[in-house]
């Protein structure tokens, strides 16, 4: 054996830390939007008490924004992983180095993340209104089907996940973000495809 050299280097090589799967995406995703979920309550209930129940009730889509905003920073601003990544033991890299990402990528996705659906949710609302002004019936019909078609988008991206066809989020592929799992694996348990991800994909049959 050459010197400096040990028998386990090819085991270690072996383990050498892995891309996240495609189940650990998913329950990441899964607890964060719960997390999220409960923050943008927690967030809604303080402006409640400061502000009145209507004015939330009124602006519930910017509290919303500004709340997924506030949960996605708290994380970034520390250099830290969100709560579900945490939990899955993932974190997000470079691409392209397998390196931390840069703080400014990291703010970029933030931003993307937290207020996309809220101007998502506002062009939908144009779109209706501008739709159900016009005389023309093919417009009316476009205006009626808005809302599910932005709905079997989502659910398309993410069957795609599920299949390895396509990133947790689409903001990851122009920002170069990989998401890498701080697990080593051991190369004999590899699945093609997770038996969690077949039954994500039963789910939305």
């Amino acid at each position: 054996m050459a010197p400096g050299c040990s028998s386990l280097d090819p085991i270690l090589s072996a383990l050498a830390i892995p891309p996240a799967t495609t189940a650990e995406g998913l329950r990441a995703a899964q607890k964060d939007e719960f997390h999220g979920n409960e923050f943008s309550l927690l967030v809604s209930h303080a402006l409640g008490a400061l502000a009145g129940p209507q004015w939330v009730q009124k602006h519930r889509e910017e509290v919303r924004a500004a709340a997924r905003l506030a949960y996605g920073g708290l994380s970034t601003a520390r250099l830290a992983q969100t709560p579900g990544e945490e939990y899955c033991d993932i974190t997000c890299v470079d691409a392209a180095t397998g390196q931390p990402l840069p703080l400014r990528r990291r703010w970029i996705a933030v931003l993307i993340g937290a207020l996309t659906p809220y101007l998502a949710l506002r062009l939908e609302a144009r779109l209706v209104s501008a739709a159900r002004s016009s005389e023309s019936p093919l417009a009316a019909a476009l205006a009626a089907r808005l809302g599910s078609f932005g709905e079997a988008l989502r659910r398309l991206q993410l069957a795609l996940f599920c299949l390895g066809r396509a990133p947790r989020r689409l903001v990851d592929v122009p920002l170069g973000i990989a998401h890498v799992s701080e697990k080593p694996e051991c190369p004999l348990c590899r699945e093609a495809l997770q038996p969690q991800a077949l039954r994500c994909l039963h789910g939305m049959v």
